[in-house]
């Protein structure tokens, strides 16, 4: 497993966001990765770092408007979140994608 960074942009490939991750799987239509707890998470938009401190699984699909990730928000509780975004795109060290700002999240009741 070796170590990714994921980077959002906005249009015009304007820096929003970004944080690294480790790849658990590659394949030709999707890639999955780790969010390592306490990873940092830094986001341009709003000139702020922030430190994400609950474990994460994250699937980037290739050919796909969206991404998806998993949050373990306590032992038996997740948080869902679904980015619709252009479709992402892997250059071997980096997940990029365009971030359309519409997303869809599902906390635990």
């Amino acid at each position: 497993m070796c170590e990714i960074e994921i980077q959002a942009q906005k249009y015009g490939g304007i820096p929003h966001y970004h944080w690294k991750t480790t790849l658990a799987e590659k394949n030709d239509t999707y890639i999955l990765v780790i969010g390592e707890k306490n990873r940092q998470l830094v986001h341009h938009t709003k000139k702020a770092t922030f430190t994400i401190h609950k474990p994460s699984i994250e699937f980037f699909p290739l050919n796909e408007w969206y991404t998806a990730s998993v949050e373990l928000v306590n032992d038996n509780e997740m948080k869902y979140y679904c980015n619709i975004c252009m479709p992402s795109v892997f250059d071997g060290k980096c997940i990029r994608f365009t971030d359309l700002d519409f997303d869809v999240v599902k906390h635990p009741s």
